[in-house]
């Protein structure tokens, strides 16, 4: 009736930047003065555990947690005027992130499913203990973000809920239903013209669904797959570092994701051909939502692309196969323009 799994995890994190003056602004090797730099150190450790328990022939509960120890300490130095170099003390904070879930097997072929669990991302040494100076075009104009040593790790609570099914042949389904509340996210909060300063600032809710289909068709080894990823919402509610951002979505998120794939496999031949979607975003720092220019330098596409891939085993060692993406040749841009048409070769040795 009892099952339960545990662990240690143990994580140590170093940053070291500096950025420097180049006499050849082409030529990375040319170093000159040092500007400014930044250094810093984040340990961690974490006990984890799960319990899993046969309430009876058809339902089963799930319960876990993981507690983790954080510690960080740093240096931010600058050599221009102002020259200052300064030591940041060893800070540290505790995080508990419980998970609860419950799985009924309703019958032979479908079984549905609830949890609830909380997670917690820490803050990047980069935020932690770096200085960003960006130069402006006239002298005193440059753009600088200041180092932020007092963040806290940015939080999730998430609840879902969700149903699988398996028939026969292989056929399976699955459908999952899901709601986030995310807290202490991370924002630069603007101080003046030229200055500003990383804080937790922000709070979001992300809520949508998640489904797959596996399907057997025509001849055996033949297979139907299908997968969709969609936000019904996923909105900043509150954000006083940015508080014109309220209301808008989060950045570098889709809002739909999908595809669509032909798998076979006969005798020593295998391959797949694939169809996939992703909707368009707005791009890191676009938090106003402003950039909704398309098919040019800058912007971020939607797009649609076909892969296909088919393989030959030779023998029980080696195989060879021809694969290749964005087959219809699909020009898009995420900031940049995407590779069209690419195709590859490989042989496989395995023993």
């Amino acid at each position: 009736q009892w099952a339960a799994v545990g662990g240690v995890s143990v994580c140590r994190g170093q940053l070291d930047r500096r950025n420097m003056t180049l006499t050849n602004w082409r030529d990375q090797d040319s170093l000159g003065t040092q500007l400014n730099a930044g250094s810093g150190v984040s340990e961690s450790i974490a006990l984890f555990a799960q319990l899993d328990y046969r309430i009876s022939e058809h339902l089963t509960a799930y319960a876990g947690g993981r507690a983790d120890r954080v510690r960080h300490h740093g240096e931010v130095s600058q050599n221009t005027t102002p020259a200052f170099a300064i030591r940041y003390d060893t800070q540290a904070y505790s995080q508990f992130s419980p998970k609860l879930a419950l799985v009924w097997q309703a019958s032979p072929g479908v079984s549905l499913r609830g949890s609830y669990g909380e997670g917690f991302r820490p803050p990047a040494l980069l935020d932690l203990y770096s200085r960003t100076v960006v130069p402006g075009a006239t002298a005193g104009a440059e753009s600088i973000n200041e180092a932020s040593p007092d963040l806290k790790p940015e939080r999730v609570r998430s609840l879902e809920i969700g149903a699988d099914w398996r028939g026969r042949g292989g056929a399976s389904a699955s459908v999952t239903l899901y709601s986030q509340r995310l807290n202490d996210l991370i924002y630069r909060r603007r101080l003046s013209p030229t200055l500003t300063r990383t804080e937790n600032a922000a709070q979001a809710d992300v809520d949508g669904i998640e489904a797959q289909l596996s399907w057997p068709v025509g001849a055996p080894g033949m297979r139907l797959s299908a997968m969709l990823t969609h936000h019904f919402r996923y909105d900043i509610t509150r954000n006083s570092a940015v508080p014109a951002s309220e209301g808008k979505r989060l950045t570098d998120v889709p809002q739909t994701t999908a595809s669509l794939a032909l798998e076979g496999a006969y005798g020593r031949a295998s391959g797949f051909v694939a169809l996939r979607h992703v909707s368009r975003v707005f791009g890191s720092g676009d938090d106003q939502n402003r950039n909704i220019a398309t098919g040019v330098y800058g912007a971020y596409d939607a797009y649609t692309t076909l892969a296909a891939r088919i393989a030959w085993q030779i023998d029980r060692h080696i195989e060879l196969s021809l694969a290749g993406e964005n087959l219809t040749n699909r020009r898009y841009f995420a900031f940049g323009r995407q590779p069209g048409r690419m195709v590859f070769g490989q042989a496989a040795y395995r023993w």
